[in-house]
């Protein structure tokens, strides 16, 4: 973490910041931090939400995180907090109004940020922003900004059925190769309970009796803190992670 602590300003917590082993790290050498999360089933990026000195690195790693990918494939950045909870600053509204777009300086090029379309979704808690990426006049990629409503810091979702909802629209709609960028303030707690769930719901459907007994959540819940620090941070975050995971299994159950 020796290189998070010499940035103390571009972290958001004085006690989060990214191992140097697992640390995003974009070409324009500015700092971000954001950690890969590698699993079997994908690589993601779970990052602190952005401060107002940030935003430009933030986008930055979301255009080469999503390069080499197909222009007609849709990539993620999953948000879960508020950018205020209880009058206190959780996150920098970093994506663009309907009427403008963000440009940011990249190399010897311009980086442009423009939002396509907004949607609400009530069964689901969340705003959807359809965001464009694009070098200049060169190609643009879509990125989906799902910004979920229902979970305030250092607890568990407020409806468990919306924020499932959530989760059904979020495997719908990626369908890039490119790694999901999870955050919500800090990045660990809340972005770990999402990450872990996805981890489970590929792995679920193929395991067998024996993979069951292991204990597949604390598995995945290790591997992710050997990515990240305090992945899953609260208690109540671990427990709600379990309890899905019984859903899970038998849901499995029954439909065999």
């Amino acid at each position: 973490m020796e290189i998070g602590r010499r940035n103390p300003a571009l972290n958001r917590y004085t006690d989060v910041a990214p191992y140097d082993s697992s640390r995003v790290i974009i070409s324009s050498s500015d700092y971000v931090n954001a950690s890969y999360i590698r699993t079997p089933y994908r690589t993601y990026i779970a990052t602190q939400a952005p401060l107002r000195s940030t935003v430009g690195a933030f986008w930055k790693m979301i255009w080469e995180n999503i390069q080499g990918t197909k222009e007609d494939t849709v990539s993620t950045i999953i948000m879960l907090t508020q950018c205020v909870e209880g009058h206190v600053d959780k996150c920098t509204r970093y994506w663009p109004r309907a009427v403008e777009h963000l440009e940011f300086p990249y190399h010897s090029s311009t980086l442009t940020v423009h939002l396509l379309e907004q949607e609400n979704i009530n069964n689901a808690d969340c705003t959807i922003n359809t965001i464009a990426l694009s070098l200049d006049s060169g190609p643009k990629f879509t990125v989906m900004h799902m910004l979920y409503n229902g979970w305030r810091d250092m607890s568990i979702p407020l409806s468990t059925e919306t924020f499932l909802n959530y989760f059904a629209l979020y495997r719908k709609f990626h369908t890039s190769e490119a790694a999901p960028v999870v955050h919500c303030s800090a990045g660990i707690g809340r972005t770990g309970v999402f990450i872990a769930l996805d981890c489970l719901f590929e792995k679920v459907p193929t395991m067998t009796v024996q993979e069951v007994v292991k204990d597949p959540v604390f598995e995945i819940v290790d591997q992710m803190r050997k990515g990240r620090m305090n992945m899953v941070y609260r208690a109540a975050q671990l427990e709600y992670v379990y309890m899905l995971f019984r859903e899970m299994i038998l849901g499995a159950e029954e439909k065999e």
